[in-house]
């Protein structure tokens, strides 16, 4: 009989100790696996990427925040809201779409995002407004513009939200701003390259010097992908395309280098995708960092409810 409780106690020790054993290489491995937040200009407004994420570096807005933004060279204050969804939009969008809603999503950066603007200051709030006011298509009586712009994200980034966030809204249109910056840069690689810049007290932006940090990170970044970043940048293109086949607009500004306008141009040869490579980004249009101001912002959302009217919307007939 002693024997017979002392053979259970000693099971139920064993069973116990494993069960603890378990738990704690569980919460060693997900420690080990979470990426680093990343240290920027931004660093309050994102959170780290999940364990389960493919890129090491990739990151993501805060749901749920209001942000402020006063830097210096700005002289203003600007408030950022961000929704449940963590997206810079003052709306909030189900998964299921209403009969007659035309939905699009926008992907960028920080250019779309609307950075240094007010939340309804941005080009795709104001695209938005303006096309429920002003655009009368068939079969459509909602239209709905949904910001997935990240600061900061190259186009590798870019598709990466499309696929955690973008697929499940099945968009009847994606619009897609890209600039230099998108493709002159890895972000796995970057990343880590400005954060060892900005550690050292480099500033991120300098009215005098420009991106300071971020230009020290690219010039160091180049040496390592400078052989093979265009055909890089073409599968992410290419990769987008494999898992979104609906209607495209690719959009730039005529500043934007023609290696990389070669390989937007490429993606065009499919049915229902369109890019514009003209958007003009005068003195009057952009903040001393190059981003676009409050009338730069109205003229992206003016050019684009053209461009949506041109190729996206059948006349309605009364």
């Amino acid at each position: 009989m002693k024997k017979r409780i002392f053979e259970t106690a000693l099971f139920s020790l064993i069973l116990i100790m494993l069960i603890v054993c378990l738990y704690l290489f569980r919460l060693i491995r997900d420690k080990r696996s979470q990426a680093k937040p990343l240290p920027s200009d931004i660093s309050m407004m994102v959170t780290e990427a999940t364990a389960a994420s493919r890129l090491k570096n990739f990151y993501d807005l805060k749901p749920g925040r209001t942000v402020t933004e006063k830097p210096d060279w700005l002289g203003k204050e600007v408030v950022n809201t961000i929704n449940a969804l963590g997206w810079h939009d003052t709306g909030h969008y189900e998964p299921e779409k209403k009969s007659g809603t035309f939905r699009i999503i926008a992907l960028g950066d920080s250019h779309t995002y609307g950075i240094y603007v007010e939340s309804d200051a941005n080009w795709t709030e104001i695209l938005e407004k303006k096309l429920n006011e002003s655009l009368k298509c068939a079969r459509i009586s909602n239209f709905e513009v949904l910001n997935l712009a990240v600061p900061g994200y190259d186009a590798e980034y870019a598709l990466e939200k499309f696929r955690r966030q973008g697929e499940i809204y099945k968009p009847d249109l994606v619009i897609w701003l890209l600039n230099n910056w998108n493709f002159s840069k890895i972000n796995e690689i970057y990343t880590p390259l400005k954060r060892k810049y900005r550690d050292l007290g480099y500033p991120e932006f300098d009215p005098d010097k420009g991106p300071v940090a971020s230009n020290l990170a690219i010039a160091e970044g180049e040496k390592i992908w400078k052989d093979y970043i265009n055909s890089y940048q073409a599968k992410v293109l290419a990769d987008f395309r494999r898992i979104y086949l609906g209607k495209t607009l690719f959009l730039s500004y005529t500043g934007i280098e023609q290696a990389y306008r070669d390989l937007i141009s490429r993606q065009t040869s499919e049915p229902d995708v369109y890019y514009f490579s003209e958007l003009e980004m005068n003195d009057g249009r952009r903040l001393a960092d190059n981003h676009p101001n409050e009338a730069g912002h109205d003229y992206l959302a003016g050019t684009t409810f053209g461009l949506i009217m041109d190729y996206f919307c059948a006349p309605s007939v009364l």
